[in-house]
């Protein structure tokens, strides 16, 4: 039984220790953001500063398999959240550029279709070139989502137990590398 979308390079994760997963990414304050002289707000962030932090936390019945992860582990860590491109829609497809490495069959494609969202019929990924395609010749604006894998090496690690709840709380962040 697959429990969570969550991958961690090289383990399984076992049912029940991963449900209701918890995870956040959030950029990492590397670089700078500063005011020049005629006050217009500058980054100055290099784009090899474009980083992500990654927190993940869980209360599950069973703990999950990280006997011999440590601080300044690295892991190839399968996101649970999605990264979302914008898109233009011509002819009733449109591709987009994924930012990170896409985790294999994560990428869907949508639109909005007045009240709801469609699906997009085809999806194909080449490499960070992520194609979507609707069957119709409609145009207007899509979105594509995909689940990034970062290469993150781990920075904190907490394990724990509810004993009279038979809970195993765990958590851990990481940052990517």
């Amino acid at each position: 039984m697959v429990s969570t979308v969550l991958t961690l390079s090289g383990r399984d994760i076992p049912a029940w220790s991963a449900r209701w997963l918890d995870e956040t990414l959030e950029m990492m304050p590397l670089g700078e953001i500063r005011r020049d002289v005629n006050g217009n707000l500058v980054d100055l962030t290099l784009s090899l500063e474009r980083k992500y932090r990654c927190t993940l936390y869980c209360r599950d019945r069973e703990a999950p398999p990280l006997d011999g992860v440590y601080r300044g582990t690295t892991l190839t860590v399968g996101c649970v959240t999605e990264l979302v491109i914008p898109v233009s829609l011509a002819s009733g497809s449109a591709t987009g550029t994924a930012a990170r490495t896409i985790v294999a069959g994560s990428a869907r494609g949508y639109r909005n279709s007045g009240s709801s969202y469609q699906q997009a019929a085809s999806v194909s990924v080449s490499g960070a070139a992520i194609r979507i395609g609707f069957g119709d010749s409609s145009s207007g604006n899509a979105f594509i989502a995909y689940r990034p894998s970062l290469s993150m090496m781990v920075s904190a690690i907490r394990y724990g137990s509810g004993e009279m709840r038979a809970q195993r709380p765990w958590s851990m962040v990481l940052e990517e590398v």
